[in-house]
């Protein structure tokens, strides 16, 4: 019973620092994520071991501590593969691949994010590998090879459509708008966003679309509503990347 008390501890603690997490406490998702590994230990649970290293992670990576993010996944990683937790293991490689993305590290980003794929695909996870597709994507965008971006962005869309995720379709269509931008086509790229403008649900997706209009024509007024999207985004959730647009906007105001 006290075995049983424990490990459903183990599991609320874990969904409380996900919401902790969620609502931009990253201070108190720690410390509940860190407990839940304690627990998880202390259990033996190997399972819940990779899990909570994995959180913890993922949870690094976004306040942008990525030397202490690679640490972790990497453990998480390899015990995973001893366990043959594959969708573990799909889960640590991709966001292993976003910390090398942010790090501009590419070619380390494109290997996490092929080995989350090949996982995704054979256990049939759809949402996982339309993701890792998705920010795979996200790379050739960053090294400016269109063509490629198009090619993933084909089948991020056709797994959109099978899943009836929304939230996937907007980011495939973002990427070719993405693309068109880095063709030099401004026609293209102003319609797809002017599409992707009717799909927005949410602020991210909002601050995603300012953003591409200040990258592609890069006036005053879209700098400005770029920048209110993310600084309201990066007061309620201190995200790394929410700052780190807010630095690419070359905006010096102090964020408090």
């Amino acid at each position: 019973e006290a075995l049983g008390n424990k490990m459903l501890m183990a599991i609320n603690i874990g969904s409380i620092g996900t919401v902790c997490e969620r609502s931009g406490d990253y201070t108190q998702a720690m410390q509940y994520f860190i407990r839940d590994l304690e627990l998880v230990e202390e259990l033996g649970d190997k399972q819940g071991i990779a899990i909570a290293l994995n959180l913890i992670g993922e949870l690094l990576s976004y306040m942008g501590e990525f030397g202490q993010a690679i640490d972790y996944l990497q453990k998480s990683l390899l015990l995973c593969e001893e366990l043959n937790y594959r969708k573990g293991l799909a889960k640590a490689a991709n966001t292993l691949g976003d910390v090398f993305l942010h790090t501009a590290q590419y070619d380390r980003a494109i290997q996490q994010y092929d080995h989350a794929i090949s996982i995704t695909r054979q256990i049939d996870a759809k949402l996982i590998l339309g993701t890792s597709l998705m920010e795979k994507a996200a790379v050739f965008v960053a090294l400016r090879k269109a063509t490629s971006v198009i090619s993933i962005t084909t089948e991020v869309l056709q797994l959109a459509k099978t899943l009836g995720n929304r939230e996937l379709e907007f980011d495939g269509l973002l990427l070719l708008a993405q693309a068109a931008r880095l063709n030099n086509d401004t026609h293209e790229a102003l319609t797809q966003l002017h599409q992707l403008e009717a799909l927005a649900q949410h602020q991210v997706q909002l601050a995603a679309l300012a953003f591409e209009h200040y990258l592609l024509q890069p006036t005053d007024t879209h700098q400005a509503q770029a920048l209110q999207h993310y600084t309201a985004l990066y007061r309620q959730t201190p995200k790394f990347i929410f700052k780190r647009r807010i630095d690419e906007l070359n905006i010096n105001a102090s964020i408090d």
